[in-house]
Formats: C-alpha cells, structure tokens, sequence
C-alpha cells in the first residue's frame, strides 16, 4: 500500500508540473526498440511460447503476460532474463517521455529528498515554483541547467550502482575466504561464452570459468544461453540446480571460482583467472556477473516488477 502510494505521489507530481509548462526534472524510461523486442519474442518461441504483439507498438501488459506463462517453469529465469536485456535504461531528462516500465506517462521522482539528489532537486523546483511563480525569469533559470542536472544525476546514479556492486563483491568474497574446498548447493544464474555464474542460496556468486568443466568440450549458444558438451550432451542453462566446490576466493580482485562438484572427479590443479584474467573486461564483471537491467521495484517509492529475476540482473535500469 505504501508504495502504491509513493508511485501515485511521483506521477500526480510530474502531470501536474508538466500541465503547468514549467521546465521540470521526470524520470524516464522510453518504449524499447522494436528490433530487441522482435528478438526477444523469436526467442521466446523457442520455448514454446506464442506472443500475441506487435514488437513495434509493445506495451508493459505485453511483457507481463510473457512473466504470466513462464511463472513456475523451467524457462522462467532464461526468459526473464532475455527479457530485461530488451528493455532501455532509466534516465533522468528534463522532458517528459514517460516511463515504460511503469506504464506511466508522467513520472519523476519525489518521494526522497534525503536519500536522492534528484528528488530533492525536485523539491527546491516546486518551493521555488510555489515562492516565485511560473513566470519567464523563473523558467529560463532552470532551463538553463536541467539538461546538465538530467546528465549529471543519471550519471552518478550509475556510478553508485557500480560502487554498490564492488562493496557487495568485496564482502561476498571476503565472507567466503576461509570456505575454498567446501560444497555447496547453487543455481545457475547466467551463462556465457567463457562459462557460467551461479548462485548460493546466501546470494552469494561466483563463476565456474570454462577452463573448469573439464568433463567435455562445452559449445556455448547464443540464442539459448546454454552451455552444451559436445560428446556428452551434458547442458547447463539458467536457473539450473547445481552442485558445485568453491576453488578460489581472490579478496583483492573480488573474485570467487567454483567448479561443478563431482565426488569421483580425480584431484587436478585448478586454473585461477589470476592478475591478467580480470573481468573488467568482460561484461563489467568484477564479480558483478554482467548482469544488468530489471525493474524490481521496492516499497521506497517506485518499483514494479514484471518478475523477480536475478539479483544482478539490472542493466541499471530500476526505476
């Protein structure tokens, strides 16, 4: 309820400051690309799945319903998944072009000034609004610089997600330090061409780099994002039960290795991706799994969900 609350305050606010023509500070998140949502629908009839919608008019229901038949089932995670990749990035702008996420065609952000430079940029516009007027002089003063203000902030909301990301890796890692050696039940919460990152029941992850599978040679496919062995047919996909031992916790890198625990597997030397193998360069990674993107919305103010999806799976999108 209160969050219902919170999101009607941030809509009720940004249509009233934009029916009064005043220049304002909204919170966008625009209609994605026709061309990613056509993928994401071909994708989705590999599974089964029959879309009734027009990738170049898409709607926020039509995405939901695609959450709707997949709830509960093998492909819920891999689809969900696909899905927040089609989707763009939530901004900050100074024009109003709604919010896609949220089915809303007016959307700021207001409800937290203490916790968000934008919210309280927000508020100083409406005392001043409220005290001066909507006169001319008022308008050119904020039309000057909201542009920047739009850039900045959307900007620093990015940075703090990635300095969130490496705290979040530093303890995760630091947590697992004196575990290596140990098993533990995991899911797979994404799959690459360089391997597959996995989940602990603690939100805890970590990567099971190719190099470790050593059962098979592992084909990686795209479209699917699975990992398949060649000889064995063996298939890793997301959202994938798994059992795994942890190899390597590198606290400097931020780093945790797994390999899929096999009790009669021989004893071998473990490849480490080391000092030369960081995964800045892949995906951001850091320990971050490359996951971007998502709309999980909380109770602070604007947060919906078309699914639960994975932890890292936010593209920076939120709200």
């Amino acid at each position: 309820m209160i969050e219902s609350f919170m999101l009607m305050a941030n809509e009720t606010v940004a249509e009233d400051f934009y029916k009064k023509q005043v220049p304002f500070l909204y919170r966008v998140h625009e209609t994605p690309d026709s061309e990613r949502i056509r993928n994401f629908f071909e994708f989705c009839s590999a599974f089964g799945l029959n879309i009734h919608a027009d990738p170049e008019n898409v709607k926020p229901l039509d995405l939901q319903k695609v959450v709707s038949k997949t709830t509960g089932t093998p492909e819920e995670a891999v689809v969900q998944m696909m899905m927040l990749r089609s989707l763009k990035q939530a901004r900050y702008s100074e024009e109003a072009l709604g919010h896609f996420g949220l089915a809303a065609k007016y959307y700021t952000h207001f409800t937290s000034p203490i916790r968000r430079y934008s919210d309280l940029m927000v508020h100083r516009m409406i005392h001043a609004y409220q005290e001066k007027g909507t006169g001319e002089d008022i308008q050119k003063h904020f039309a000057g610089y909201l542009p920047d203000v739009a850039e900045q902030t959307s900007t620093q909301e990015r940075r703090s997600i990635d300095t969130e990301r490496e705290v979040n890796d530093l303890k995760m890692t630091e947590y697992m330090a004196d575990q290596v050696g140990e098993h533990f039940d995991a899911v797979v919460s994404s799959v690459t061409s360089f391997g597959m990152f996995i989940q602990l029941p603690n939100t805890v992850e970590g990567l099971i780099h190719i190099s470790n599978l050593t059962d098979d040679f592992y084909s990686f496919n795209e479209k699917s994002l699975t990992l398949t062995g060649r000889g064995t047919h063996k298939q890793y996909k997301i959202g994938m039960p798994i059992k795994v031992t942890l190899i390597n916790a590198n606290v400097e890198q931020h780093q945790l290795d797994f390999e899929v625990y096999d009790p009669n597997a021989p004893k071998k030397k473990h490849r480490d991706r080391g000092m030369n193998n960081r995964r800045r360069g892949n995906r951001g990674f850091h320990n971050d799994h490359g996951h971007r993107g998502g709309e999980n919305y909380n109770s602070r103010g604007d947060r919906r969900s078309h699914g639960r999806g994975n932890r890292r799976n936010q593209r920076n999108f939120k709200h």
